[in-house]
């Protein structure tokens, strides 16, 4: 589906609507959601939060830049842990990265912070969310994404889950 712009002059009120018009008014959504050339895009600020998890990506629906598994464990002592990779881009562009986790023993909701290079971009809590997505402008060459964990004072927990950075196929 392409775009179509429909001038303000082209709808008269209490005038039938024309029928290019109404095809236009009936596709421009489908356009949008394409990501057609001219159409309005998308933001994260749309979404809401947790709204896009794994069971809703389909295979093929986009590229891993890459990906890794973590299990973290540590003892007593209060501080954080973390978990980071590297992403390869070949040029400028967006991408999602998403981060889920199981809640281990001893976690006791404590933050979790994502990171792309040293700036958050998402911050939620280790029980209530169990996971963090954000979309994340991916600049020429290797990108750095962490998760970090916080444990309390004296605290003992385990955390284990899986990151993953990709792109949608364009």
């Amino acid at each position: 589906m392409a775009w179509t712009n429909i001038p303000d002059s082209s709808l008269e009120p209490g005038k039938p609507i024309r029928s290019v018009d109404g095809l236009a008014l009936r596709d421009n959504p489908i356009a949008i959601a394409n990501g057609d050339a001219g159409a309005p895009r998308i933001y994260n600020a749309a979404y809401a939060e947790t709204s896009i998890t794994w069971n809703k990506l389909v295979a093929g629906a986009a590229t891993a830049f890459n990906s890794g598994a973590f299990n973290l464990s540590f003892g007593a002592g209060s501080g954080t842990n973390t978990f980071s990779f590297d992403v390869a881009v070949p040029h400028v562009l967006m991408g999602v990265v998403m981060v889920q986790w199981m809640v281990g023993l001893g976690v006791e909701g404590n933050y979790a912070r994502l990171y792309h290079g040293g700036a958050i971009v998402r911050q939620g809590d280790q029980v209530a969310d169990s996971q963090l997505w954000a979309l994340a402008s991916l600049s020429l060459g290797t990108n750095t994404f962490t998760i970090d964990f916080e444990r309390p004072s004296g605290g003992v927990m385990s955390m284990s889950g899986l990151m993953i950075a990709f792109a949608p196929i364009r």
